[in-house]
């Protein structure tokens, strides 16, 4: 199976249902945010532990809440269609073929419209908990980041937001994103290159990554040392947190 193929509609549904699962936290993203969020991850040019990726990902608001699991399989799909996404994200900016990915919300003459405000909130999530590179882009060329920013900070959210009746800010900002990327993706090109090279030498180093050595391939389990840090970004070591689902006594 190929790691770089775009989730399908039903993956897609799957891994907002695993998100919003009982065991999760409440601040746990849903899909949109986390297109968003992972976007600018793996825009990103310095190199990111899974488990500073992940626990925004289980808590938008302060990244300290961890889930609960309700089974390991649920652990490893989740991780997987995570990773996944993330991969896809990847290989479409590689190929100048990004396009953001959202949800739908019905408005009340019964149009629906993408979910443009929640995708802008998750990249400008991914920028500012990994402020570092992003500095001199908004020094430098805040144009860059205009579209996102516009319905993706709280600055934004009275008056431009408010006015999304008729959807028209919502749509342009949508139009303008994937050219912000590669926008973006252009800028960050030779810091990027530059760390690629320097990771060489570090195998357990991948580009802005939350992907890791131990998922090789879609719908494989995901193997994790017991006394290794659970991915999930709890800090705890594996068998004293997710890990605990897999032991014998528990399934």
């Amino acid at each position: 199976m190929n790691l770089t193929s775009l989730l399908s509609y039903t993956e897609t549904q799957e891994l907002n249902e695993l998100l919003s699962a009982e065991g999760m936290p409440k601040n746990c993203m849903a899909f949109s945010s986390l297109d968003g969020f992972l976007a600018a991850i793996a825009l990103n040019p310095r190199f990111i532990a899974p488990s500073e990726v992940l626990r925004w990902v289980w808590d938008v608001d302060k990244g300290e809440e961890h889930p609960a699991f309700s089974s390991l399989d649920d652990f490893n799909r989740t991780l997987e269609l995570i990773m996944r996404h993330y991969d896809r994200e990847l290989h479409a900016m590689d190929n100048d073929q990004f396009e953001p990915l959202l949800y739908s919300w019905e408005q009340e003459e019964g149009d629906n419209l993408p979910d443009v405000k929640k995708w802008c909130e998750g990249f400008m999530l991914g920028a500012t908990a990994f402020i570092e590179p992003w500095r001199d882009v908004l020094e430098d060329h805040p144009e860059f980041l205009a579209p996102i920013m516009l319905l993706g900070t709280s600055s934004s959210k009275d008056g431009m937001w408010d006015n999304r009746g008729n959807g028209q800010t919502e749509q342009d900002a949508r139009k303008s994103i994937s050219d912000a990327v590669s926008l973006l993706y252009e800028y960050f090109k030779d810091q990027r290159a530059e760390n690629m090279q320097a990771s060489l030498g570090s195998p357990n180093l991948v580009r802005s990554s939350v992907r890791t050595n131990s998922l090789s391939a879609p719908g494989t389990r995901l193997l994790i040392g017991r006394n290794d840090a659970c991915p999930c970004g709890s800090g705890q070591r594996f068998k004293k947190c997710c890990g605990i689902l897999s032991r014998p006594s528990m399934q």
